[in-house]
């Protein structure tokens, strides 16, 4: 939304509970194609932005602040690291 919106908000989540709901049991090759899925579009969709689409931000309520779409992308690629690393631990440990 911030690439068509001036600094929308953003609606905070309740993370934890979406592991109560049916769809977080089926086997882990689904979600693997939705994510993969949505960042091969969300890489193809940054590659062709402009400095001043970089540029803009969204709002961020639970931390009362505006953040900006260049640091949301180093921020969630850093996380994706994050988890990749406890997958790699995980399958260490089997």
């Amino acid at each position: 939304m911030a690439l068509t919106e001036e600094n929308p908000g953003i609606k905070p989540y309740k993370e934890n509970l979406w592991a109560d709901l049916a769809d977080y049991k089926p086997d882990i090759d689904m979600s693997v194609q939705i994510v993969s899925a949505v960042q091969e579009r969300w890489v193809f969709l940054m590659r062709q932005m402009t400095d001043s689409q970089w540029d803009r931000s969204f709002f961020y309520p639970e931390q009362q602040k505006s953040i900006g779409l260049k640091a949301s992308a180093l921020m969630y690629e850093w996380h994706e690291r994050h988890h990749l690393a406890h997958i790699n631990q995980a399958k260490n440990n089997l």
